[in-house]
């Protein structure tokens, strides 16, 4: 109801019901503010740019304008127009375009005979980690009615975690790995929870959006192929995998490094003019020799981070920081590999594939 009824018939009906039973007649009570114009004024239908919900839904289909009404924090008054209603077209399709890619990933992933084990040391350890504080996060804020922070939580991780970090990294094994890469099949063993699990968070907002994703997951978990609906199911669950607080501390650091070599990767492409961070080699200097050998266990992560060619490690430099990034320019040292376009040493290491690296010449080979 609108918070008009604070004086309305919430008021009445609790003292009499308090002095009768000594209960309030209800268990809980939800208000909200009304809608307005964004000047704060009120709307009137004698207006002539009133518009009403089914014009909206007829423009903009009834997703956009649900997940709208979701963003909004409707403890207070509600600007609303038209043109802030398409212009949030954009957050809308960023979650719809999440979707797509994920499931564009897994056309040839069953995790019934494919999935395999997710290492805590490594990118999809940090994103799998990165989900269950998102389901323990958006089913707080829904327990506690607070749908707009549903909605900044979800959209966040599509924007964030998934697109520009995850997303990004795997690009490369997800193409260029063998089909049943270790490595491609432990991305799309993430990927898969993480398709599941927003079709489910999203289905209270986006009711035909998540349940058009539902219908596209060709293997749905165990107990739950036969849903013919996501709002069959149950909201997910975290994992329940524990991550020690190190562990913590070592996935935030490889996201400063990130950070640090994203810097430098702007300053080439400003410096040399169109550049390609797979023409890159980053170099991480660390001084700790038990950090860099933890840090070695990440292996490709380590260059696919930031969609860079290579990564090697060397000592630190004398006056630098106990860890730091050196992002170099290659062209001129190593060729680019005609299939992954990254450049390494060991391109034409294969005889058989002189143009290809060592990686993609034996995912050739697997396909064969």
């Amino acid at each position: 109801e609108g918070s008009d009824q604070h004086r309305g018939w919430f008021q009445l009906s609790l003292l009499p019901a308090l002095g009768a039973t000594g209960v309030p007649p209800f268990r809980q009570v939800l208000t909200h503010g009304f809608v307005v114009k964004p000047d704060g004024t009120k709307v009137s239908k004698s207006d002539k740019e009133y518009v009403t919900a089914t014009q909206e839904i007829e423009r903009h289909g009834a997703d956009l304008l649900r997940l709208w009404v979701c963003s909004v924090d409707y403890q207070g008054d509600i600007p609303a127009s038209p043109q802030m209603i398409q212009e949030f077209g954009d957050k809308y399709r960023k979650i719809r375009n999440t979707l797509r890619y994920l499931l564009s990933n897994l056309y040839d992933f069953n995790p019934a005979t494919d999935a395999r084990p997710i290492p805590l040391n490594s990118l999809d350890g940090w994103a799998w980690a990165e989900l269950d504080q998102l389901i323990v996060n958006v089913r707080e804020a829904y327990d506690a009615y607070q749908l707009h922070r549903v909605f900044r939580l979800l959209h966040d991780f599509c924007a964030v975690q998934v697109s520009a970090i995850y997303g990004n990294a795997m690009k490369d094994r997800l193409y260029c790995e063998s089909p049943d890469s270790p490595l491609r099949r432990r991305t799309q063993t993430v990927m898969h929870r993480m398709v599941v699990s927003l079709s489910k968070l999203l289905a209270p907002m986006i009711v035909f959006t998540a349940d058009e994703t539902w219908e596209h997951i060709q293997h749905k978990p165990a107990g739950e192929s036969d849903c013919p609906s996501v709002h069959l199911t149950l909201l997910p669950e975290p994992s329940g995998v524990e991550v020690s607080d190190p562990q913590r501390e070592e996935w935030k650091l490889l996201m400063e490094l990130r950070d640090q070599a994203l810097m430098q990767l702007d300053r080439l492409t400003r410096q040399i003019g169109k550049y390609k961070a797979l023409d890159a080699e980053i170099i991480y200097r660390v001084d700790d020799d038990e950090l860099r050998r933890r840090l070695q266990a990440y292996g490709p992560d380590l260059e696919d981070i930031i969609g860079a060619g290579y990564h090697s490690f060397a000592e630190k430099a004398p006056q630098g920081p106990a860890v730091s990034v050196e992002l170099v320019d290659r062209r001129d040292k190593y060729k680019a590999c005609a299939r992954s376009w990254k450049r390494r040493p060991d391109v034409g290491a294969d005889p058989q594939y002189p143009d290809l690296s060592l990686r993609d010449a034996a995912a050739v080979k697997a396909r064969r």
